[in-house]
């Protein structure tokens, strides 16, 4: 079964994003890590070009990180809140 994959624009670039894989999911989660580091390995696994390391997510400005983490999220089926 092939992965889905969205094209999504930030700040003029455009970074190409799939699917996790169900054993993505697990690793990401693995030594009880904090959700800035969930979300920091979520996006590194999950873009594809350019590829992104987690110290690249660490150093990217936080909206560019707010941005990347909601698109994978829906991209993944995962519940995103929306604050009114």
């Amino acid at each position: 079964m092939q992965r889905k994959t969205l094209t999504i624009a930030i700040d003029g670039e455009s970074i190409i994003i799939r699917e996790l894989s169900h054993k993505q999911a697990r690793e990401i989660r693995e030594g009880n890590p904090s959700e800035e580091t969930i979300t920091a390995r979520m996006i590194a696994a999950s873009c594809v070009e350019p590829t992104i390391t987690v110290e690249q997510v660490d150093d990217m400005p936080l909206s560019a990180v707010k941005v990347l983490g909601e698109a994978i999220a829906e991209l993944n089926g995962l519940v995103v809140e929306k604050k009114d």
